[in-house]
């Protein structure tokens, strides 16, 4: 008798995870993603077992790359200022920054941590998703979830101003910048497919 693992079409309704697929945890994903790295594309190269022309190695890629340019401006440097999202620099001017911010990470502390979680967990919920997604939106809900988080933190110090709220640190200088609204965008999207898995972040039951 041959063995047979159920495709994603055969688990109940469309986008409903297989109950093989019930219980996640990071090693388990990290063993999913090695082994589908291993599956080799007719287009060229892959990576955690897509094309390395598909958005999540490309965004992976891209947040990479932008980091070494970061560190060799000096960590808090050029692009910073002119990338990093600030309130008040875009309500003069610098309207680019609601998106450019999340693909910035911060250069300085200890290195490469805030890059590291960010991709860490864009690879580990986007691998899967994109098993039952189609790439472009995939792309879309990523983009979405950046640009959503920028203007949440651009129109954050505008309503205090408004509601009167006064809070300790000025919301208008303050910089944000990280992949954090694009991979919030990605667990929400997860948690919409899969509602009902299990996700054990820290190795432990």
């Amino acid at each position: 008798m041959k063995n047979h693992s159920p495709s994603p079409g055969e688990c109940g309704n469309p986008g409903q995870i297989c109950p093989g697929l019930a219980l996640l945890d990071s090693l388990t994903t990290i063993r999913i993603l090695s082994n589908m790295a291993k599956r080799k594309y007719r287009n060229g190269i892959s990576l955690f077992g897509y094309s390395i022309f598909h958005p999540i190695n490309l965004i992976l890629i891209v947040n990479v790359l932008v980091y070494i340019l970061q560190l060799f401006a000096g960590g808090t440097g050029i692009i910073e200022y002119y990338f990093a999202l600030t309130p008040f620099r875009v309500f003069h001017g610098h309207y680019w920054q609601v998106f450019s911010y999340g693909f910035l990470h911060e250069a300085y502390g200890i290195p490469f941590i805030h890059l590291f979680f960010n991709m860490y967990v864009f690879v580990m919920f986007g691998g899967l998703i994109c098993r039952y997604v189609s790439a472009w939106k995939f792309t879309v809900v990523y983009l979405t979830a950046i640009l959503t988080g920028g203007i949440t933190v651009l129109l954050a110090p505008v309503l205090n101003e408004i509601l009167g709220i006064h809070y300790p640190m000025d919301l208008f200088q303050t910089t944000t910048l990280g992949a954090s609204g694009g991979v919030t965008g990605i667990l929400v999207l997860f948690g919409i497919l899969f509602p009902e898995t299990e996700v054990f972040l820290v190795f432990l039951e």
